[in-house]
């Protein structure tokens, strides 16, 4: 396309360079070749690593229309530490070289450095996401961070970063134990108040992940398995909340309990059901099937929508769609034989 890019300095860039003492020199027509394009995304320090789109259309619009572009920051491992949405923009517009700071320090600094990228020099991080990197660099180097520093270089609150690195520890206790469920930190943090009855805690997030609860259910159990005061009366409100699980588990296209309901006539039940037999038919088979479709179960709610869900990993949602193609499969298997 012939496009130049109007490139210029970056102060802040080397501001936080010099902060986390991390040399660097300035290369002027530096290779885009050079680059390691997919270890950076996978290894950059943002939680989430998928590129933004539309902010890389945006960026294309500004180059086309003439604007200035600070200088990428690379580690000297050609991995990029600050400017993945720009490097992306300059291969579509089939640009080779770009300006860029080439960048030496040790492996705490150079994170720390694609952190503080994120929200103090490109798109925004969620509190969560903040608070997730916190706990990520505290993990690999507790002996150069106070709870106080965190909080200062992640932009939380000292609460934030108390609340992130004890959830985090009771995540810990549950991944020891082999027991997985698909909670947020803020669930593992409200679970966590149960530990000094571990085995309830623990029997809590098998619930969940037995059951699929969301995040709404989740916090409503441990809720009530924390308000008992005894061992027992804890036993009690879990072994309730499996016997209802258990009591409401649906099939597609029903709400039919294993111990079973009262029947009524055989001629309402299959009107019922064909009604209901083709409505998620249509659904699932629609336009938008797959943002209203999921099999989910919720306290005998067979199906939910996709807003509802606690989604925090992109293994997670590649995960539910393969899922979600399955019961595709089988609804259109379904859907044949009805002909």
């Amino acid at each position: 396309m012939g496009i130049k890019i109007n490139w210029c300095e970056s102060p802040a860039a080397k501001a936080r360079m010099d902060k986390y003492n991390i040399t660097y020199r300035l290369e002027k027509r530096h290779s885009l070749k050079s680059i390691r394009v997919q270890e950076g995304l996978r290894n950059q320090a943002r939680i989430h690593a998928q590129l933004d789109l539309e902010h890389i259309d945006t960026l294309e619009d500004s180059a086309i229309a003439g604007n200035e572009f600070e200088a990428l920051v690379i580690c000297d491992d050609g991995i990029t530490m600050g400017g993945n949405h720009r490097v992306a923009m300059l291969m579509r517009l089939d640009i080779t070289h770009a300006w860029a700071y080439i960048a030496t320090g040790s492996p705490c600094d150079i994170r720390m450095f694609m952190h503080t990228d994120n929200y103090r020099h490109g798109k925004t991080e969620s509190t969560e996401t903040r608070m997730l990197q916190c706990v990520q660099i505290y993990n690999q180097y507790p002996e150069k961070w106070t709870k106080a520093k965190l909080a200062e270089e992640y932009l939380l609150k000292y609460s934030e970063v108390v609340r992130a690195l004890r959830a985090d520890e009771i995540r810990r206790i549950f991944s020891k134990n082999k027991v997985s469920p698909d909670w947020n930190m803020d669930l593992f943090y409200k679970v966590g108040k149960l530990e000094h009855d571990e085995a309830a805690m623990l029997a809590v997030g098998r619930l969940a992940k037995t059951f699929g609860y969301n995040n709404k259910l989740s916090t409503q159990l441990i809720n009530e398995v924390n308000a008992g005061k005894s061992e027992q009366a804890r036993t009690k409100v879990i072994d309730r909340w499996q016997e209802n699980s258990q009591r409401t588990a649906t099939t597609i296209g029903t709400r039919r309990t294993k111990t079973g309901r009262k029947a009524k006539s055989r001629a309402g039940r299959k009107a019922k059901g064909q009604k209901a037999h083709d409505r998620i038919i249509n659904e699932a088979l629609g336009q938008n099937g797959f943002a209203d479709f999921l099999l989910f179960h919720n306290g005998g709610k067979a199906f939910q929508t996709f807003d509802d869900f606690g989604i925090d990993t992109k293994k997670e949602i590649d995960d539910i769609i393969v899922a979600f193609n399955k019961i595709i499969q089988t609804l259109q298997k379904i859907k044949k034989s009805k002909k």
